[in-house]
């Protein structure tokens, strides 16, 4: 993988766990959920407390990303050797 390569990938997970931090502080708690069928016993929508696995995907992410950071950061280092 060449550092152009490392940058664009480090990039990308960057702006996905930023795009997941983002969401989970503005607008997870404004979301709701629209049954597709008419429910008589909750006619409201309902409300989203929480999106199911999102923190851990966030956290799997964040993990990549700092991977590629430390990989990127060893080649960088072997090329100034």
């Amino acid at each position: 993988m060449s550092m152009e390569d490392a940058q664009k990938v480090l990039e990308s997970l960057q702006a996905l766990c930023d795009s997941i931090s983002n969401f989970k502080q503005n607008q997870v708690k404004s979301s709701t959920y629209r049954s597709p069928i008419i429910d008589h016993g909750h006619p409201d929508d309902y409300s989203q407390r929480a999106i199911t696995g999102l923190t851990k995907f966030l956290n799997h992410a964040e993990n990549e990303r700092d991977y590629v950071q430390a990989v990127s950061c060893l080649q960088h280092l072997d090329h100034l050797s």
